[in-house]
C-alpha cells in the first residue's frame, strides 16, 4: 500500500473512532463530576462513614480544587476541606474537619496532611486556618478557636497568607474572635514567629491589630459601647504580645 494510501486509511479510521474516544471521555467526565458532588454532599450532610470509604478508595478526591482545576463546580469553589470547616462551624461542631484529616493521614501520611491543611482554596486563594480563625459568631468563637488548634496540630503554617495578604491572625481580629487571637499567638510564639505575625501586613498594608480597629470603626462601635467588647479583647491581647 502506498504512503499516501496508508494516510488516507489511517485518517478514515481516526475520523471513523473520534466520536467514540470523544463519547468514553464525555462519559469519564460526567462520571468523575457525579462523583465528586457525590462526595462533596457527604461532607455537607456529615454522612461519616460514606466520606471515610470514598476517601479510601480515592485519597486524591481531598485535593479536588474545583476553581483552580476551572472545569466544574460541585461546591461554591470550595476544597472539600473548606466545605468541612464551614459547616462544622455552621452546625456548632467539629465533625468532618478531624474526619478528613484522620483519613488523609491513614491513607497519605503526614507529609501530605501538611499539604492539605495548608492548600490554598477558591478564587480569593484562602487558606483553611483563615477560614477557621475568620468565620462564627460571637457565640461560636471557641468552636472556632478549636478548628485553629486542630489544624494547627496537623502543621498549619501559622504565619501563611492568602491572596490578599491577610494571616489567620487578621481574620480573627477582624472578626473580633480573642480566643483565636489568643491560640494563634500561643502557638506563634513557640514556633519563634510571633514577631513575624504580628508585623505581617496585607495588600492594604495593615496588620492585626490596625485591622481589628479598623473594623470597629467600620461597624461604628466604640469603647462605650458593648459590642465593643470583643475588639477590645483583642487588642488588648494584640498589643500585650
Amino acid at each position: 500500500m502506498a504512503p499516501c494510501q496508508r494516510a488516507l486509511v489511517c485518517l478514515a479510521m481516526a475520523f471513523a473512532f473520534a466520536p467514540a474516544v470523544i463519547a468514553v471521555r464525555m462519559h469519564e467526565s460526567k462520571d468523575e463530576i457525579a462523583n465528586v458532588k457525590y462526595f462533596f454532599n457527604c461532607i455537607r450532610h456529615t454522612i461519616k462513614q460514606t466520606v471515610t470509604e470514598l476517601v479510601g478508595k480515592d485519597p486524591q478526591l481531598l485535593f479536588i480544587n474545583p476553581w483552580r482545576r476551572g472545569r466544574y463546580h460541585p461546591d461554591g469553589n470550595a476544597t472539600p476541606l473548606e466545605v468541612a470547616i464551614h459547616d462544622d462551624q455552621q452546625w456548632n461542631s467539629v465533625n468532618m474537619t478531624p474526619i478528613l484529616l484522620d483519613v488523609c493521614l491513614q491513607h497519605l501520611g503526614r507529609e501530605r496532611v501538611k499539604e492539605l491543611v495548608n492548600m490554598r482554596g477558591n478564587i480569593s486563594g484562602s487558606l483553611p486556618l483563615g477560614l477557621a480563625a475568620g468565620l462564627g459568631y460571637e457565640f461560636k468563637f471557641s468552636q472556632a478557636a478549636n478548628a485553629v488548634k486542630l489544624l494547627l496540630r496537623h502543621g498549619a503554617d501559622v504565619t501563611g497568607q492568602d491572596d490578599e495578604g491577610n494571616t489567620a491572625l487578621h481574620w480573627a481580629a477582624e472578626r473580633g474572635n480573642a480566643n483565636c487571637v489568643e491560640v494563634l499567638l500561643e502557638h506563634s510564639e513557640t514556633a519563634g514567629v510571633q514577631w513575624g505575625l504580628l508585623t505581617a501586613t496585607n495588600e492594604a498594608g495593615l496588620t492585626a491589630i490596625e485591622v481589628c480597629k479598623a473594623e470597629r470603626k467600620r461597624r461604628g462601635v466604640d469603647i462605650r459601647q458593648s459590642g465593643a467588647t470583643m475588639f477590645d479583647e483583642c487588642e488588648i491581647r494584640l498589643k500585650a504580645a
